[in-house]
């Protein structure tokens, strides 16, 4: 079992309500994953009422991977002791692959995320990295064979094979992308659809907003 943990908001993300939260899931979950507020355009005045400080014109929540309360990002990067068995990530991929003992195919390893973000066992850590030399080679040929299967004939892209990265040439639909993503195990860049309801994420390169709460 995976407990999810999802919107992160002043209201309910302080210390003492996350570790009230976390002494149950760490008794009945094998990790947790903490997912910070998502804000898409039309819940932007509802989000302010709950969050007064997301309507500070100099911030662009909606353009965040996800945002958060600075005290919750600040004590899920300094767990208690007690949790230590316990894994915290960030990235459902990195959490379905450490329940299901498989490894990283999301291209998560060794980002920025996988090291700062995500408290991952050392073992897990290790299985994908052992994993690595075992991938083989993304090519061309396997792009545009894929490309062509999902409905994206001759769409123009460019491929990193060192970093196998895949980075599109006009927005795709995220579920094209992360099904590239997944069939292929690279990382897929990409200009966000204006039309796509759901949020690009961590692995399209979103980055998270913390938000130092008013006194």
């Amino acid at each position: 079992m995976i407990h999810y943990w999802r919107p992160a908001l002043p209201q309910n993300s302080t210390p003492d309500v996350i570790e009230h939260v976390m002494d149950w899931a760490d008794r009945y979950s094998a990790c947790t994953v903490a997912v910070g507020t998502k804000v898409k355009p039309t819940a932007l005045d509802q989000i302010t009422g709950l969050w007064p400080e997301l309507a500070d014109p100099h911030l662009d929540p909606q353009a965040a991977d996800s945002v958060w309360p600075r005290t919750t990002w600040d004590w899920l990067h300094h767990l208690p002791d007690r949790y230590a068995s316990h894994p915290v990530f960030q990235t459902n991929s990195c959490a379905l692959a450490y329940v299901l003992a498989g490894a990283d195919r999301a291209g998560v390893l060794d980002t920025p995320t996988c090291l700062t973000a995500n408290r991952c066992p050392a073992a897990q850590r290790d299985r994908c990295r052992n994993a690595v030399p075992r991938q083989r080679p993304v090519t061309e040929t396997d792009v545009d064979q894929h490309l062509a299967k999902i409905g994206h004939s001759g769409l123009p892209y460019t491929l990193h094979p060192a970093t196998r990265t895949v980075v599109l040439g006009r927005p795709v639909a995220l579920r094209d992308r992360h099904n590239l993503a997944q069939v292929l195990a690279v990382t897929v860049r990409s200009l966000q659809d204006p039309s796509e309801r759901y949020w690009p994420g961590r692995l399209s390169g979103g980055q998270p907003l913390i938000i130092d709460t008013r006194p």
